[in-house]
This record gives structure tokens, sequence and C-alpha cells, in this order.
């Protein structure tokens, strides 16, 4: 039998600082340019974490620490807040066409693989040996996308474009402990490559 409960298990302080720039001029008669800048830096720090007492439970205080939440589970938590994201968008448009490109920057992320959740240790000294073999680093990426748009009409319009231009990926992980099973955890960046699109609008 499987029990689901919530519980108050970890004591967290997040700062951070959110970042949003705009910028709009005209070139000549009729092109506009658009210059936006937006980011966040975040700073996420595990305070405690309040394990429970299993009571009944024959499982030392360190298994039930590293049961309750191991670092694995700590190292998902703070990768869901990473150090830092900056998107720069840049947007011209003239007459019926409209150009619009995009560079977003990822910061590091380092998460703990599922050899976690298949051997899972009972000590302290277990789980310092398994860190050292099971810690996954995403090193910082650029992602770069661009489309080109022409209005043919007021109510049609056709874009295209490619998101991830550069065919960027995340860094390789061999070992297989992923929590796809392939080469890269599910971090923000995604881990799908190049992604070339078509897009024809229509309002009325």
């Amino acid at each position: 039998m499987l029990l689901r409960f919530f519980a108050n298990g970890v004591d967290t302080q997040t700062t951070g600082l959110d970042i949003v720039l705009s910028y709009k001029t005209t070139l000549g008669a009729n092109g506009n340019l658009n210059i936006n800048l937006i980011g966040n830096l975040n700073d996420l720090k595990i305070d405690s974490i309040n394990t429970p007492e299993f009571e009944g439970s024959s499982m030392t205080d360190e298994e039930a620490q590293l049961r309750f939440f191991s670092p694995f589970s700590q190292a998902y938590l703070e990768a869901a807040a990473p150090k830092y994201k900056f998107g720069l968008n840049l947007g011209y448009s003239i007459n019926k066409f409209n150009i619009n490109a995009t560079l977003t920057q990822f910061s590091e992320v380092i998460l703990q693989d599922f050899q976690w959740v298949d051997s899972p240790p009972t000590t302290f000294a277990e789980a310092d040996a398994l860190k050292l073999v099971a810690t996954d680093t995403y090193e910082a990426r650029l992602v770069a996308d661009i489309s080109l748009g022409y209005k043919f009409t007021e109510q049609l319009n056709l874009t295209i474009g490619a998101n991830n231009l550069f065919n960027t990926y995340p860094s390789s992980q061999f070992d297989g402990w992923s929590d796809q099973g392939g080469l890269a955890d599910s971090v923000q960046m995604g881990s799908d490559g190049r992604y070339i699109f078509s897009r024809l609008g229509f309002s009325f």
C-alpha cells in the first residue's frame, strides 16, 4: 500500500531580482525597432529539513533523513529556481515585413541522477560516496531563436522561423541515469534541439 501526505518538511529562503527593460524607437520613415531585456537572479537556500518521527519504523535516524528528503530531492528543489536566466529580444518591422530575434542565456544547473532512486543510501557515508558518481552538471547555455514575418493583408500573415537556431543541447550525461533515460534530464532549456516552423495567421 502506498501512502501520500503533505508535510512542512523543508524550510527554505529565496532572494532574487527581476529585471524588465524595454526600448522602442523609429528607424526611417516606416521602420520600428523594439528592444527588450528580461531576466532574473535567484538564490535559494535550504535552511533546514524537518524529518518527522517515524514511530514503529526500524530505520535509523540517518536512513530516515535520507528517505524523507534526500540530496536527490534537494537538488531538484534548487534546480527549480536556477541561479539566473536572461532574455534579449530584438524586433524590427518595416512596411509589411518584420523580423524578431531572441537570445536566452540559461544558468548552470546541478542535479543528482536516478541512482539515488535505484539504490538509495541508508547512511550519510553511503550518500557522500553516491554524490561523487551521481552528480549531473549542466553547463550554462545560450540559445538563439529567430522568425521572419510578412503581412499579406490586415487579416492574413505568414511567419517562418527557428527555435534554438544553432541546435544547442544541454550537457550530455552518458551514464543513462537521467529522468528520461537519455542523455539529459528535463532541464529548463529543453533537450529537443532545433525546431523549424512556419505559421499562417488569419484574423477576422
